[in-house]
């Protein structure tokens, strides 16, 4: 199993379509990867079941997560998160329903 964190210094919408990029990686692939996020607004991933707290290390690949700004459109960035994270793990990611997943108490 490969445990990743993402990091993402976006703004608070591209983490919220980051979520859904890390939901769809866990659907694709179950099993697979144990992936936390760090980003500004870590509300946004606190209670989600699919994103444990993981400690930096030699076992734990770091990502940057990266949206261009010209393609940082709401319609096309769903789409271009899930590139960046196919490219970075050299895998496919189908791409779900434009929705975030957050997980509110």
């Amino acid at each position: 199993m490969r445990s990743l964190i993402l990091r993402s210094h976006q703004c608070p919408r591209d983490i919220l379509m980051l979520t859904a990029a890390v939901r769809d990686l866990h659907a694709a692939h179950p099993g697979k990867f144990l992936t936390d996020v760090r980003t500004l607004a870590d509300a946004l991933r606190e209670n989600n079941p699919h994103i444990p707290k993981l400690k930096e290390g030699n076992t734990v690949e770091t990502l940057d997560m990266h949206c261009p700004s010209e393609q940082r459109e709401a319609i096309l960035l769903p789409a271009r998160l899930s590139e960046d994270l196919e490219q970075k793990l050299d895998l496919r990611l189908p791409l779900t329903p434009f929705s975030g997943d957050v997980h509110l108490t």
